[in-house]
């Protein structure tokens, strides 16, 4: 079960991991976009910001505090990650109740 476990969590941290960096290259390209758009023809290469969260045990009133302040720190240049630990038990209701949340939050 401890295998199985530790297998699962890695594959969920693969799995966040190539959609950040695919994320990223959004971001990246998407600037180049307008740079040639504009006319410029230099590279503008612009540091992407990461948030990481994690551990939040259905603390959702500092978990909406936390990404209120990402979101105003990084704009839309940023991106959040949410490494695991939404809820203390981990009931199926209480997963689908939070992937809600994490949704209309964006």
């Amino acid at each position: 079960m401890k295998l199985l476990r530790r297998v699962l969590l890695a594959i969920l941290f693969l799995i966040v991991l190539i959609s950040s960096l695919q994320a990223a290259n959004l971001i990246l390209s998407k600037s180049r976009r307008q740079s040639k758009s504009e006319g410029r023809v230099e590279k503008q290469e612009q540091p992407i910001q990461f948030a990481v969260m994690g551990d939040i045990h259905s603390d959702w009133g500092n978990f909406r505090k936390a990404l209120e302040r990402a979101k105003e720190e990084m704009g839309d240049k940023g991106l959040v990650v949410v490494v695991g630990d939404l809820t203390t038990i981990g009931k199926k209701m209480s997963f689908w109740k939070r992937k809600r949340f994490l949704m209309r939050v964006g």
